[in-house]
């Protein structure tokens, strides 16, 4: 017999000849769990857990009592047999067994969100030299709901009542414990919610077994509950942040939806307080409608808003986050100073937070002690003050107790606040690729990323949305110029070298051919471009603000990929795109004939042609695209950077194909029309009329109208309905002309998330931390004039 359980385990599982991976997907325990029992790192596995691998392992009931009493005892009975066992525990809410491709999906958003949590919870530092103490209390009263509902919902059992006090190393342990999943965390801004949710996400990812949901973390700023539901809200963010779960299930579902439908999904609600005001109430009805485990954080004052005009959060258990004490804090900033810092020989620098220290621990701390223990009791700020005074040679931490300067603990946060970007950016030399901007040109454009997303009612900054609060108007006519001159160019540099090509290369036939050209590309711009400008007003008015990024690529080859969009759909489509192709073609026609002829008759006609052969190459130029989309991989959104990379390749890919197909329709579509259609009414209207007709047609006009209106098409499908489209007009062009953000925006966003002034969540930035960005956003004038030209390197 063996000694201990992990013995036992291994001993039995070489027995049967199978490996760690055969077991999990033979008992639904997961590998890590497995493989920390055998290793020693996992002790007193629920009474679950070992029948789970009991039975797995097709045990004896011998063998059954042997492996249930090495795992907790012999006076423990085993629930599935008579053998002793663990004691249940009670754990967070299990699911249904699912079938293998939700399991698989499941584990592999399991696995990508703990890669990108550890990844920012490193980069954060939170856990340098060590975490600072979070201790929470347990709310009663008109925030919570009944006793009843929170600790024996069904049994009425209020035998296993939970006792939430505790610190921040037993968050996942004691939300275990409760019955209902559900768990609502108060505290002031800046007092480590997020930190906590995160710890907390982590560690329950490191513990789920295969039937447990998967906890994601995700901010619920920007839903508004009185459009979407939650459920399909929750969906739509998975999607957004990763991309795979885009794929189609059987059922023809997304795999995002079909896991939140069947309760996969464990929410994480972060920054419940940055919903829109009159929004608090209607989301928590919404949550109370949705029976799943949730765990929200909210600042005290916005949560008991809406409680007050909606309810509680059902059968939620209520903690809130308590402040650090001044032991706290002097026993966390001495022992995270640099030991580099210019002591003097001999000397410990982690003496230069000992004045401070002293005041703030003194029995009976004067006013400017209270001051700084009362400025840093939340994380939030012990983390600015450790950037500005310990991780920063020359800077003395007694600065703070001058009452003159600071004489209330609030000048004392502002400053932390107003001195963290400057630190980052004056005592941080810039890394890698990045380079050094000028701290004017800095401010002014986190002041501008800031109140972009406050105006937006959003934390994030989304590299879609940047230049979403220039008003539509302005975009349009934005729009509609570019197309203008990108329309006018195109046609001289393609009817150019065609004329020349059926007229010969003379010099004579070169300067006519450009003039010609010329006037043909100013009428075909102006043609284009003001029905275009007027397109994306229209889309954007009444289709949403900014289209958010493509959640597919297209991928070549026999057959259709799994996950493809449902044949219906692609049918809707194309059906949407005749329609929008007839407006389209209809309009550019009009106007562009309407300029060169006076007539009724020739203006209608031109504009029923160009109308009936646009619906047509659109219809299948849309279809032909569709046909060959497939999800996006699964880490196409790992962050902002791979977010817009892919779907910046995504988009120039379809805008290839479209654009071919869209060309190739238009030519064969302009030489049926005009040289055979056209002729032939014509003719006959001439001898109804007793008049002459005489026809001389242009071979090159048919291909060069193909592959303008080719460019034309995708250039305009671009610009006005995929996210990179935007990316590329506003972010790209408008904003850096007028000097709101810097030419070099990803290199300036990357190093800003490097020195820690910006965080990535999914694929958008977020301010390191709410308050840094609407310090930022209520900080200096909104720019004017043009800066358009960043500062030289070093400046």
């Amino acid at each position: 017999m063996a000694n201990t359980f992990r013995e036992s385990l291994r001993e039995f599982r070489n027995r049967a000849e199978i490996t760690q991976e055969d077991l999990a997907l033979r008992s639904g325990v997961s590998v890590r769990t497995i493989r920390g029992i055998e290793r020693g790192e996992r002790t007193n596995p629920r009474a679950d857990t070992a029948r789970q691998l009991a039975d797995a392992l097709h045990l004896s009931a011998d063998e059954r009592r042997e492996f249930f009493a090495l795992a907790a005892g012999p006076e423990l009975v085993d629930p599935a047999g008579d053998g002793p066992a663990v004691p249940p525990r009670p754990a967070v809410p299990r699911q249904a067994r699912q079938p293998d491709h939700l399991a698989l999906a499941a584990e592999e958003l399991a696995t990508g969100v703990g890669i990108r949590l550890r990844r920012e919870y490193e980069h954060q530092q939170m856990h340098d030299p060590f975490p600072l103490p979070v201790r929470w209390t347990r709310v009663h009263g008109e925030v919570s709901d009944h006793l009843d509902n929170i600790d024996a919902p069904t049994t009425g059992d209020r035998a296993n009542q939970v006792d939430l006090v505790g610190d921040f190393s037993e968050i996942t342990e004691l939300y275990r414990r409760l019955p209902t999943g559900r768990l609502v965390v108060l505290g002031p801004a800046g007092s480590g919610k997020t930190m906590l949710a995160t710890r907390m996400t982590l560690s329950l990812l490191e513990d789920r077994e295969r039937a447990h949901p998967v906890p994601v973390t995700v901010n619920v700023a920007s839903w508004d509950p009185t459009r979407t539901r939650f459920r399909d809200w929750l969906s739509g963010s998975l999607i957004r942040d990763y991309p795979g779960l885009a794929r189609t299930t059987p059922g023809g579902l997304t795999l995002s939806a079909t896991l939140v439908g069947t309760d996969a999904i464990l929410p994480v609600l972060d920054g419940f307080d940055e919903i829109a005001p009159g929004l608090r109430g209607p989301a928590l009805r919404a949550l109370n409608r949705a029976k799943l485990p949730i765990v929200l954080t909210s600042r005290p004052a916005e949560y008991d808003e809406a409680v007050s005009l909606a309810d509680v959060l059902t059968a939620a258990a209520v903690i809130r986050l308590d402040t650090l004490t001044p032991g706290d804090v002097a026993h966390y900033l001495p022992r995270a100073t640099r030991r580099n810092l210019g002591s003097a020989p001999g000397v410990d620098a982690r003496t230069v937070w000992y004045p401070v220290i002293s005041e703030m621990t003194a029995e009976g701390p004067g006013y400017a002690g209270g001051n700084v223990a009362t400025a840093l009791r939340t994380p939030l700020m012990v983390s600015l003050a450790r950037a500005v005074y310990s991780d920063t040679p020359g800077r003395d931490p007694a600065d703070l107790l001058d009452t003159g300067r600071f004489p209330e603990s609030t000048d004392i946060e502002e400053h932390l606040l107003a001195s963290y970007v400057p630190t980052m950016y004056t005592d941080r030399p810039a890394t890698g690729a990045h380079r050094d901007f000028g701290l004017d040109h800095v401010l002014r454009w986190l002041n501008y990323l800031a109140r972009h997303g406050t105006t937006r009612h959003e934390s994030g900054i989304a590299w879609w949305g940047l230049g979403s609060t220039v008003p539509i108007w302005a975009r349009a006519v934005l729009v509609g110029l570019v197309c203008t001159v990108t329309v006018a160019l195109t046609v001289i540099l393609v009817g150019v070298p065609l004329s020349l090509i059926a007229y010969g290369a003379t010099e004579e036939s070169f300067t006519k051919a450009v003039s010609l050209q010329s006037v043909s590309g100013l009428l075909n711009g102006v043609g284009a471009g003001v029905p275009l400008g007027l397109l994306y007003g229209l889309v954007h008015r009444f289709r949403g603000p900014t289209p958010v990024p493509s959640r597919v690529r297209l991928r070549l080859g026999r057959g259709r990929h799994p996950g493809a969009i449902p044949l219906s759909q692609v049918r809707t489509r194309m059906a949407t795109a005749f329609a929008g192709g007839l407006a389209l073609g209809a309009a550019m026609g009009l106007v562009i004939e309407a300029v060169t002829r006076t007539a009724l008759v020739p203006i209608l006609q031109a504009t029923a042609a160009f109308g009936g052969v646009f619906a047509v190459a659109a219809a299948v130029a849309v279809g032909f695209v569709s046909w060959f989309e497939s999800p996006a991989d699964a880490d196409a959104a790992a962050s902002p950077v791979d977010s817009l990379k892919a779907n910046r390749d995504a988009v120039l890919t379809q805008m290839l194909m479209g654009g071919l197909t869209f060309g190739l329709v238009v030519a064969v579509g302009t030489y049926a029309v005009e040289d055979v259609t056209l002729p032939v009414l014509r003719i006959l209207a001439s001898r109804l009329t007793n008049g002459e007709f005489s026809y001389s047609g242009d071979p090159t006009h048919g291909a060069g109208t193909g592959i303008v209106s080719g460019i034309v098409a995708a250039f305009a499908y671009a610009m006005i309905l995929t996210a990179w489209g935007q990316w590329l007009i506003l972010a790209r062009l408008w904003l850096p002309l007028t000097g709101r953000l810097p030419w070099r925006l990803l290199t300036f966003m990357e190093d800003a998330y490097d020195r820690g002034v910006l965080r990535r969540s999914g694929p958008v930035w977020e301010f390191r931390h709410e308050r840094l960005q609407h310090h930022h956003a209520q900080t200096g004038p909104e720019p004017a004039g043009n800066h358009s030209h960043d500062p030289p390197v070093g400046a």
